[in-house]
């Protein structure tokens, strides 16, 4: 509930009446202001890289150039012939709609409050859940799986477009993906995450960060508490973290723990972990944010569908470790995985690819 007073809160600041003489131009900064909004109340996608776009696809411009651009003096004839060249990033952002309804006579016969307050609590908790899942799209999309009719809520949100990890499976160097193969969490685990940064990029080891849901977390709280120092009791009493052989760690609150790996008798839950600078994940959105409600006589129901489009790209690949396949679900009876709820018994309220 905090978290939705919260939304509210920020939905609710002073906005800018000058736009109120240039019906357009409000309509687009009130579009813009939903979709900030979503994203600074995302853990996650208020603090990797963010553009926002006017069109749907493109190229983002960068400077390459070679490992090698200098040599010993007058030991050639020629002079050096590094380049500076342009290259680009290509997105393709896609579009995803959400529809909720509201029963009239839930409006009329509510006991929450009188309409406008109600209307107010309901925006608020749609445009979390909405918000919720364009983070777990940016993660998790994945075009390889099923879509459609029939095929379950995930899927239909997930299929429409890569997310970051699928991205970092398909695009990282061999060596720099760890698989653990279902084994738990280790200390070796992350010093072999450390090691596997390539040359080129451990000067800026410091601000490489370890991505992982709550039970990662918690699991090094608990290492570090265990050990029998002064800073183990301040661990214990405060509840405070420390940075993982140097590497800091970003807890996601939405990052699923339970995911399926094996079979059969050995099938188990495992994480995904990403090693990475936060900068190099890019989230894309067009500064449009479409909210449609309409009455229906024939059900007796208010229907509302929203419309965004968005991106999700890794900008340096070779920038990226992944720890694969990581057991945070198993071992003593306190342990314990998240698990993201997908689908809605009520049929209210869950985003899809359009």
């Amino acid at each position: 509930m905090e978290g939705l007073k919260s939304l509210k809160a920020k939905s609710c600041d002073d906005a800018d009446f000058s736009f109120l003489q240039h019906p357009n131009l409000q309509r687009e900064a009130s579009q813009a202001q939903v979709v900030n909004l979503l994203k600074d109340t995302s853990a996650l996608l208020s603090v990797v890289s963010n553009m926002d776009r006017a069109d749907c696809r493109g190229e983002i411009p960068r400077i390459d150039t070679c490992d090698i651009i200098a040599q010993g003096c007058n030991l050639t004839s020629c002079l050096p012939n590094a380049t500076l060249n342009d290259t680009y990033i290509s997105y393709a952002m896609e579009k995803y709609r959400a529809a909720f309804n509201v029963e009239k006579d839930f409006m009329d016969c509510n006991k929450l409050g009188e309409e406008t307050q109600v209307n107010e609590l309901m925006q608020a908790m749609i445009l979390t859940q909405i918000r919720n899942n364009m983070e777990l799209a940016a993660i998790y999309g994945d075009k390889d799986l099923p879509t459609g009719d029939g095929q379950s809520d995930w899927n239909n949100l997930m299929g429409k477009n890569d997310g970051w990890l699928k991205q970092a499976f398909n695009c990282a160097p061999a060596n720099q993906i760890i698989d653990a193969a279902g084994a738990g969490l280790s200390e070796a685990l992350f010093m072999a995450a450390r090691k596997a940064i390539p040359a080129k990029y451990r000067p800026n080891r410091s601000n490489f960060k370890y991505i992982y849901g709550p039970s990662v977390n918690d699991w090094w709280l608990q290492n570090r508490t265990a050990r029998p120092t002064a800073a183990g009791d301040v661990a214990m009493a405060t509840g405070q973290n420390t940075p993982i052989f140097g590497g800091t760690g970003f807890e996601v609150p939405m990052w699923r723990e339970n995911l399926a790996y094996g079979s059969g008798g050995s099938a188990q839950e495992v994480t995904h972990i990403l090693y990475t600078p936060m900068d190099n994940l890019l989230f894309l959105n067009r500064r449009k944010f479409e909210l449609h409600t309409e009455y229906k006589p024939e059900t007796d129901k208010f229907q509302s569908v929203a419309y965004w489009t968005q991106d999700a790209i890794i900008q340096r690949p070779e920038e990226v470790v992944v720890l694969a396949n990581v057991d945070v679900c198993g071992g003593t009876p306190y342990s314990g995985c998240v698990t993201v709820p997908v689908g809605c018994d009520l049929g209210a309220t869950f985003a899809t690819g359009l």
